[in-house]
């Protein structure tokens, strides 16, 4: 079997979101939301198209991953509510 792992492209979208919900749905983790997650990722400021990518088996798309950015405040133990 090979794998092909490429750069997400826009008409992978909906693949992708069926991909996503199929695996999420059977989670008791899964909030059958993650897709839509996943969509307002790739619409905001801190989505880098570059590292979303897709995994396919002949031209079949089995796996997906998004790294975007992120902010880091910095807080300290006594600022942390417990």
């Amino acid at each position: 079997m090979k794998i092909n792992i490429r750069q997400e492209q826009k008409a992978d979208y909906k693949q992708v979101a069926k991909l996503i919900k199929s695996a999420f749905e059977a989670s008791d983790l899964g909030h059958n939301e993650e897709q839509d997650l996943v969509d307002r990722l790739r619409k905001s400021d801190s989505f880098i198209p570059e590292l979303s990518l897709i995994a396919a088996v002949e031209n079949k798309i089995v796996g997906h991953i998004l790294f975007s950015e992120i902010k880091i405040k910095n807080r300290t133990i006594e600022n942390i509510p417990r």
